[in-house]
């Protein structure tokens, strides 16, 4: 494996604890539903006060992600920005939102996503390779 592979940790985890909960990363727990209700409450409730993101673009990028389009790192990078939006989307909504929407208890949904986003940064390099998604993926993720 190539060090530009997200999938080999090289000693340098930005977040290390034991993820009891997590199915394995935010792309086996987060389904295609699941985003059409996170993206316009992170767009609605986040984007319009802590500005970071040109949605077009980022909804270009994550669309190409989803359909398997890059290299490697970028995918991981992206895949970040994906988790990060989810998650942040995730605490501004109500427990009865979440249940309503999810039919899952907010707080369980809220460790997982956290833990993937945690992971998914860490997996696309961010102390080892800042690039400006990671960036703002770790951003976002401490807005929440």
């Amino acid at each position: 494996m190539s060090s530009s592979d997200p999938n080999v940790i090289t000693g340098t985890l930005l977040f290390h604890h034991d993820v009891p909960n997590l199915v394995g990363d935010a792309t086996q727990i987060v389904t295609k539903e699941m985003k059409s209700i996170f993206f316009p409450i992170y767009k609605t409730r986040v984007d319009c006060i802590v500005k970071v993101l040109h949605w077009p673009s980022v909804m270009a990028s994550i669309e190409k992600k989803d359909s398997g389009g890059g290299d490697v790192l970028e995918l991981a990078r992206l895949q970040a920005l994906d988790s990060a939006i989810c998650y942040t989307a995730l605490c501004t909504m109500t427990d009865e939102e979440s249940e309503n929407s999810f039919a899952c208890k907010k707080e369980i949904l809220r460790g997982q996503l956290r833990a993937a986003a945690e992971l998914d940064i860490s997996k696309a390099r961010l102390l080892e390779q800042p690039d400006l998604t990671v960036l703002q993926a770790f951003f976002i993720y401490l807005v929440s």
